[in-house]
């Protein structure tokens, strides 16, 4: 569009991850334009090769990218090792396998038609109300039956917003928090009723992974009660899966795409998401192009298709 500032799109395409001149979706690139800037801005700054630092400048925005996924693990008392990555939008795939292993997950699943996956989950996602009470009340000054009663009322309330839905599915949370403490946290509670001594250990153990202590004997504050109410699609949507005008194969060539001063510039295999095996993993480097997004699988990764259409990328240390 004529802008002249390097950008990751830039880098990406200087290093061979995006197609040079036109994208599946038929975007068209100018890789050319694209080197120019990387080499006059960064390259000849720091007194790097080309490659490096196109290379670097992806490094630098997958750590960006991991920082955020550090903030709702590891800073909330969540390992990051006990999850899987799911990578959507047109670029998500291309980072999601090298933060991954920055953050030692293991496992990175690419959801079919991920570029515009936000926009499917729209369309496809259950009907849902969110609704909340406020009780703000010591814990041990609140019966059971008190708890209980805050409680059926929103799932009342939901139930006279979902007439469509005979019996939503009801799901229940309650804020939480130490007695003088200014922030709380949302707890989700189990099953249909739980007593207020369940809901203090419940609380105390969350307050643990998330801060890494407990307060055993300091008065528990319930400041609201909440529950979700769902209704639930009959049937899974499946516009999605199989090969599509969405999701046609772009594969059968090769792409120089570098890959670091390990491996250097490899000529790696262009892929369609229906050309990767649904049994034994496809080692990489891989890269899958499809319209509305490209899956990078790095050398000492591997990738297959599972039974919903989801690329899923092994993640080797």
């Amino acid at each position: 569009m004529g802008g002249t500032a390097a950008t990751l799109t830039d880098a990406n395409a200087t290093l061979g991850y995006l197609s040079q001149d036109r994208l599946p979706s038929g975007l068209r690139l100018d890789a050319a334009k694209a080197r120019n800037a990387i080499a006059a801005q960064i390259a000849a700054a720091l007194g790097l090769s080309l490659e490096e630092a196109a290379y670097g400048a992806f490094l630098v925005g997958c750590a960006g990218i991991a920082r955020a996924v550090r903030a709702v693990t590891i800073e909330r008392g969540r390992d990051p090792r006990d999850f899987t990555l799911i990578a959507f939008g047109g670029n998500g795939p291309l980072f999601a396998a090298e933060m991954a292993r920055t953050l030692a997950i293991g496992t990175v699943l690419v959801p079919p038609a991920p570029g515009v996956f936000s926009a499917v989950g729209l369309l496809e996602a259950d009907l849902e109300h969110h609704l909340v009470r406020t009780l703000n009340a010591p814990l041990a000054e609140l019966t059971d039956d008190a708890v209980d009663s805050a409680f059926e009322w929103l799932a009342d309330e939901a139930r006279g917003l979902m007439q469509e839905a005979a019996s939503p599915l009801i799901e229940r949370a309650v804020d939480a928090k130490y007695v003088g403490q200014s922030f709380e946290l949302t707890i989700p509670l189990p099953g249909t009723w739980t007593p207020a001594a369940a809901i203090a250990d419940i609380f105390a153990r969350e307050h643990q992974r998330t801060y890494g202590h407990r307060a055993d004997g300091n008065p528990v504050q319930i400041v609201n009660v909440r529950i979700v109410a769902r209704s639930l699609r009959d049937s899974f949507p499946s516009a999605l899966h199989g090969e599509s005008s969405l999701q046609d194969r772009f594969g059968g060539s090769k792409r120089d795409a570098y890959f670091g001063e390990h491996y250097g510039s490899l000529a790696t295999p262009v892929l369609g998401r229906f050309d990767l095996p649904s049994g034994e993993p496809r080692r990489g480097p891989l890269l899958i192009d499809e319209y509305d997004a490209t899956t990078l699988v790095p050398p000492g990764c591997s990738a297959r298709l599972d039974d919903f259409d989801n690329i899923v990328i092994g993640i080797e240390a």
